[in-house]
Formats: C-alpha cells, structure tokens, sequence
C-alpha cells in the first residue's frame, strides 16, 4: 500500500491503481500489462530517473566498476 500511496502522492494515478488492484502473479500478466501502459510506465522511469541524477556514478565510476 505504501507503494500506491506514493505513486499516487506524486501523480503516478494509472500505475497506483495497478498496485491496488494486485498484478497477476505471472511474470506474463506483468508484461502484458505494461506492453498495454508503455507511455504511463515510461513516464514514471524518467522521472525517476532524473529525480535521482545526483545518485548516478560518474562515468569514471562507471568504467572502474563495470
């Protein structure tokens, strides 16, 4: 619940009420569903992403640790 709180919290509706709702528990009921929210699970990947630029390694550390 706590994940469907915060996605919620921060305008994530459509993948919050995926939570909610409980995903098959097959690994093809999760693809499928996402295969159907590309846009709304891209979206959520990006801003994630960028939120937490600060955490990503330098290139250099990159390099040095694979």
């Amino acid at each position: 619940m706590k994940t469907a709180d915060f996605l919620e919290k921060h305008g994530y509706q459509e993948i919050a009420a995926q939570y909610r709702q409980g995903m098959d528990s097959t690994t093809q009921g999760i693809y499928k569903w996402m295969d159907e929210h590309q846009e709304a699970v891209w979206q959520f990947s990006l801003e994630m992403l960028e939120a937490h630029r600060a955490d990503w390694p330098e290139p250099e550390e990159r390099n040095e640790h694979g």
